[in-house]
Order: C-alpha cells, then structure tokens, then sequence
C-alpha cells in the first residue's frame, strides 16, 4: 500500500512479534505481563508517551516531595476479588507506613452555600432535607426511567417528566439579572464563557428552580424574599450534587448521560480504597518487568494500523507504523494487535478533522460505539500552601453556589479534598488541597493559563468565607505551587473515563470485545471504554475493569 500523500516512508526496518500492543497503560501491561508469564508469544508494547499508566498518572508537580495521583486515584470497589486490589497486596506490605492523607475516615467535610448578594453560609437544616427530596426524584429517574421509546439524556427526560416546569418568557430566570453579582463572584469574568451564560442556560436555570418548587410542594408563583433565598440555597446544595454524584462519581453529564441505560454499568462492592504510594506508582512497579527487558517502547506514536480485509479471505500480518520523536518511522508486524487506545483517542481518529489509523477501516459497528459512548472530563488543580489554613480534622472543602456562572451542567471550583496537611503528629507535612474539575468546566479551565485558573480559585475559595468558621484562618493565603492537568486536550488521551451516553449502551462496549469481523483482522480491543459487566469486575471507567479487559483478550490469543 503506499504511502498516504505527505507522509514519508518508513525510514528503517520491519521488526516482528507474535503480539503488537497499541498503549502502556493498565489493559496494556495486563495484556503483557499474561503474555510474557504465561506463553511463549513475543510481545512488544507501543507507548506514544516517556511513563507508562496513561490515564493514571503519580508524580510530584508541586516540588514538595508528595507524588500525587494526576489521574485516576481510588480502586472503586475494594473487595477481595478486585484484581486491582489483589495487585496491591503485595506492594501494599512491603510499605512501612501509609502516607500522611486527607482521604481518611472520620476526617470532616465543610460545605458552604455562597448565593447572589449574600455572604457565604453552612447549609440550613432545611435546604439539606429539601435537596434530599430534589435529588431524590432526578435519582429514581435516572436508576428507573422506564420505557421511554427513544433514548434521550437524563435532562431531556426531566423536561419530559416535568414539562409544566418549563420556564415562560415571563419567568425571571429567562434573563440573567443586571448587576446580581460581581465578575469576582464567579471567580473571574465569566460571562464571556458562554458556558455558565447565555439563553440556554438562563432557561436550564428557570426550569430546575420551578423542579424545585413543585417538589416541595410550592408555587411558580412565589415572591416571598425569604422563600427565594431559600430556594436559592436548595439550588446552590443541587448544583454541588449534580455535580459530586453524577459528574464526580459517574463522570456523566447530565444533559449527556442516557435516561435508558445511563446508570446500567457494572461496579464492585467495598467502597473505595486509597493507595497510600499511588495508582499510577503501582502500575508502575507492575511494568517494570516489561521495561527492563524493553518490552514497551517509549516515544512510539501509532499512526497506521494495516491488516487484510475480511474480503481478501487470506491471513495476513497486522502492520503498525509509530512515528518517533524527530519524525522519523518504525513498522511492526505482528500475527495480533491488541488496541488498548483511550476511547478519545479512537474518536479523533474518526473525527472530520482527525486523521484515520485503521486501513481498512473498522467496521460499522465498532465506529458506531466509539462516536456514542460518552467521554467524561475531570481536572484537577493542585495547591500546596506555606500554611495550613483549614482545621487539622478537614478532609473536603466543598463549595455550592446558585450564582449565574453556575448551572446544573457548569461548576466553576465547587471541590476540593486534602491530600495532605501539617498535623501536631507530622508539623513538616506539606499542606496541599486539590480542586477537582469536572465536565463543562474541566474543558473549558484547560484553556486558561494556570495563573487565570490560580487567580479563579482563590477568588471562589475566599468567597466561600471559610475564613468566619472557627478553627479556619482569618485570611487564605495564596498557594507557593500550583499544578493543572490537562486531559482533554491530551492528544494521547482525549478525555478521562468512559460513560453510557445517549444512544449508547451495555451493547457497546460488547462491541468492542466481540467483534467477529476485528477478530478475523487480528485486532482485539482492551480498556475501560470496553468494560460491559459480562464478568465480575469489569466494570465500565475504572482501572480495575481495564486491566482485567487486558487479561481477558490476552487469554483469547492463547
């Protein structure tokens, strides 16, 4: 075949293996390792980046001698058939002590509700009961939507549901009110975002403010000013839910999540366990191996994947080309490719302006999922302070707000968690919050330098007055260190985990594992986005779920 117009030909020769693994991230190195330790198949792994991990990542930005988990960070489901949890065993014990963490039971969580005009408050006992009974129903919907025909996202679902809370050109959340809030209220000019603003959002706002109303049993009608402020504070408490459950956990959006099959992903029992050295630490330490006897390939970023078409009926090699740094080209042939790219890395592959690596293309149906499944975005931005400005028992700060820069799909720095903190025990431990992002709001924080987001931070931290509550510092100093990660615009990985969005389903992930077609080509898939619950632990989003995929196609080839 030759080559693509302005792509020159690979400058040096065929290497050959049994196995070509596309990615060194958990499905990769299980994929592997199984290989190495249980065939005699020679392997080898193409890794775009200079780390293995991918998507789980340990490392210390900040300079203040505290590796921190940039990516995923808990094992999601720690009972003893976790395989993530299995891993850690062995690496578990041979730590002498767990690391001074925020993430610790017993450990106290502050909320405070900022709203328009008003200094920042503790929720009321009330407002907590009210959102309670909010949530309540958008939760119900979500887990039991019944049959609703057509799929449609959570949200449309909701404005179906409760239709008579649609907003009238009459309501006065239709229009943003002039002069409601300072531009610092919402950590910075905001409005020109056209995320938190604009006419779209204005109605989104008037239409849960009326959900909320009707639930409780009120009028649209009410002008009572204490009632509105009430109102508000339940709208500022159902902003920081939405956000923590569904954003946070689920990692789906709302106006994206699917009303069908939204909630039907598979998870373990156990809670979440926190691994004191690193999730990326320990999957580190488990490619060592594979490095040390230079199974995967540092700097190798896959370009073309070729194999025969189903219609060519022969049996022929996959040919993959990685570009190396300098531009230069290597080819690999190998009986079998095991594809264990991030799903946002496979939809730019797909996208008008991206540029397609499979020839022949995949087929319909594995296109199909990658284009429907959702992509979820989490951020986090890393603070470490001189001084520890919070209460030694804190272990979360969380911030709601019902201000106009904040919607039900939009949470401008609404929380944060204590990684670590100067204690009476420990007085020279680092003090360090880390602020997660999540959906609308992590793509849109990329775009903004780390002092704009340093600067939008602090303005929200300090408006959330923590300072009034006893045992908080008067004033919040500003961070010595700041770090932010990036990974939607990571051209290696394109978003941060997989969710079921509107149109898709339990059936695509199915669609990467069991694709006869990609199997008669010698291309297998492994990663969280195919993780479809078949079997106990493979769970959709989660590392676990991804390496038990890398050892399941692993066993196929055998």
């Amino acid at each position: 075949m030759p080559s693509p117009p302005g792509r020159t030909p690979p400058t040096c020769a065929k290497e050959r293996c049994d196995v070509i693994i596309l990615g060194a991230g958990p499905a990769g190195i299980a994929a592997a390792r199984y290989l190495e330790e249980e065939t005699e198949l020679s392997t080898i792994i193409v890794e775009a980046r200079h780390r293995v991990g991918g998507r789980t990542h340990t490392s210390d930005e900040l300079g203040v001698g505290l590796p921190l988990d940039h990516g995923g960070k808990w094992i999601h489901g720690a009972c003893p058939e976790n395989c993530a949890m299995q891993l850690l065993k062995h690496y578990e014990a041979e730590e002498d002590c767990e690391r001074e963490t925020g993430w610790r039971r017993g450990r106290r969580t502050i909320t405070r509700v900022v709203l328009p005009g008003e200094l920042a408050v503790a929720p009321s006992k009330a407002s907590l009961k009210a959102l309670d009974k909010v949530f309540g129903v958008i939760k119900r919907l979500a887990h039991d939507s019944g049959d609703i025909g057509q799929d449609m996202s959570l949200e449309d679902l909701l404005y179906q549901e409760y239709d008579d809370c649609i907003p009238s050109d009459s309501d006065d959340d239709q229009v943003e009110p002039t002069g409601s809030h300072p531009p610092d209220q919402c950590g910075g000019t905001m409005r020109s975002d056209n995320l938190g603003h604009g006419p779209r959002n204005c109605w989104r706002r008037g239409f849960y403010r009326n959900l909320i109303k009707k639930i409780l049993g009120e009028s649209k009608a009410i002008v009572d000013s204490n009632k509105m402020k009430f109102h508000d504070e339940v709208m500022a408490l159902l902003h920081l839910k939405l956000c923590q459950f569904f954003e946070g956990f689920e990692g789906s959006p709302i106006h994206e999540l699917s009303a069908k099959h939204g909630m039907d992903g598979s998870e373990l029992p156990g809670g979440d366990h926190n691994i004191p050295f690193g999730y990326g630490e320990l999957f580190r330490r488990l490619a060592e191996p594979l490095v040390d006897r230079r199974i995967i390939r540092f700097g190798y970023e896959v370009i073309s994947v070729e194999t025969a078409s189903v219609e060519d009926n022969v049996t022929r090699n996959v040919s993959v080309t990685c570009r190396l740094e300098g531009g230069s080209e290597e080819v690999f042939q190998a009986t079998s490719c095991i594809v264990t790219l991030p799903l946002g890395v496979l939809r730019g592959c797909l996208e008008p302006n991206g540029t397609p690596i499979f020839r022949p293309p995949l087929p319909e149906a594995v296109t199909t999922a990658v284009r429907s499944l959702g992509i979820a975005v989490m951020n986090k931005f890393e603070l470490a302070f001189d001084m520890r400005w919070w209460p030694e028992e804190v272990g979360r700060l969380n911030i709601g707000t019902s201000l106009y820069c904040h919607t039900p799909i939009y949470h401008p720095f609404s929380m944060f968690l204590v990684e670590s903190a100067s204690t009476t025990k420990n007085p020279q431990a680092p003090n360090v919050l880390v602020c997660y992002l999540t959906g609308e709001f992590a793509k849109q924080a990329e775009l903004w330098s780390d002092n704009e987001i340093h600067g939008r931070c602090m303005k929200a931290l300090r408006l959330a007055n923590f300072s009034s509550m006893k045992g908080f510092a008067k004033h919040i100093p500003d961070p010595t260190y700041v770090h932010m990660t990036r990974w939607h615009s990571d051209p290696f990985s394109k978003g941060s985990w997989t969710f079921i969005a509107k149109n898709s389903g339990l059936h695509s992930m199915k669609a990467f594992r069991d694709n006869e077609e990609c199997m008669r080509r010698n291309i297998f898939f492994a990663g969280e986005h195919t993780c479809d619950g078949s079997r106990l632990g493979l769970d959709i989003g989660c590392a676990h779920g991804a390496w038990l995929s890398g050892e399941i196609v692993a066993k196929q080839l055998t």
